[in-house]
């Protein structure tokens, strides 16, 4: 008896994690599935071992920012799926966006006076997409300002005030 109650209880941990992980997947919104098994590192000028050990997830204890840069095709889309997907197996709360989709939803947050609201809301880590911006489409750093900040401050990733340039 005592054998089955803990076969029962162990099954039912097993489901709980299953459930959740699908549960924070689904709220990531990732475009679609990839993880670090199906990267090809043989064809990318990916540092491999620097990121086997992002995947490991030891960043996000330290609070550090990743930056994933490089031209088209390089996998900094599949490396921040993969990064994301790693973190939800790890109870860690992801989202993921463009850069474009960022800045539509920061400046109708703006406009609907709901910003100092998101910007006290948000995952543990959020990966941002690199967007397809053409050079006269990119925002200007006054732009970035004017979405990012409430009253007369922005947050950084790390929540510390970050005083808002005048112009």
């Amino acid at each position: 008896p005592e054998r089955l109650l803990l076969d029962l209880l162990e099954a039912e941990v097993a489901e709980r994690t299953t459930r959740s992980i699908r549960y924070r997947l689904a709220l990531a919104r990732f475009p679609v599935d990839k993880d670090l098994d199906s990267f090809e590192f043989s064809a990318s000028p990916v540092h491999e071992p620097q990121v086997r050990s992002l995947y490991q997830g030891s960043f996000l204890s330290t609070r550090s920012n990743i930056l994933l840069i490089g031209g088209t095709g390089t996998g900094k889309t599949h490396l921040a799926i993969a990064l994301g997907v790693a973190a939800i197996a790890q109870s860690i709360s992801v989202y993921f966006l463009t850069v474009a989709d960022l800045l539509e939803l920061l400046s109708r947050d703006v406009k609907e006076d709901r910003l100092a609201q998101r910007l006290n809301c948000s995952p543990t880590e959020l990966s941002v997409e690199d967007g397809a911006f053409r050079r006269g489409d990119a925002p200007t750093g006054h732009d970035y300002w004017n979405f990012a900040a409430a009253e007369d401050f922005a947050r950084d990733i790390e929540g510390n005030a970050v005083p808002k340039p005048h112009t």
